[in-house]
């Protein structure tokens, strides 16, 4: 007689989920206005809240003086974008 190989998977159930990480969102303001960068993993999100600020605090001072360079809104949303939003 001619035997068959089979193979069998059995999947439990009641698989858990794996919960997922805890998540922030993170955002700058500019001139009054909020600029929504992501909702990130906590860790991952202060990061990027840290960079950002620092980035928004340098573009503020440009802007100081007489002779300050004007940044507007959409200005900052390009520049946060090119750095990897």
């Amino acid at each position: 007689s001619h035997s068959q190989n089979r193979i069998f998977f059995t999947l439990p159930i009641n698989i858990p989920m794996e919960e997922e990480p805890p998540k922030k969102a993170v955002h700058v303001k500019w001139k009054g206005k909020t600029i929504a960068l992501g909702t990130f993993a906590v860790d991952i999100a202060l990061d990027k809240c840290t960079q950002a600020k620092q980035w928004v605090k340098t573009w503020k001072a440009e802007e100081e003086g007489e002779n300050g360079i004007r940044h507007d809104i959409e200005w900052v949303k390009a520049q946060l974008e090119v750095r990897s939003w």
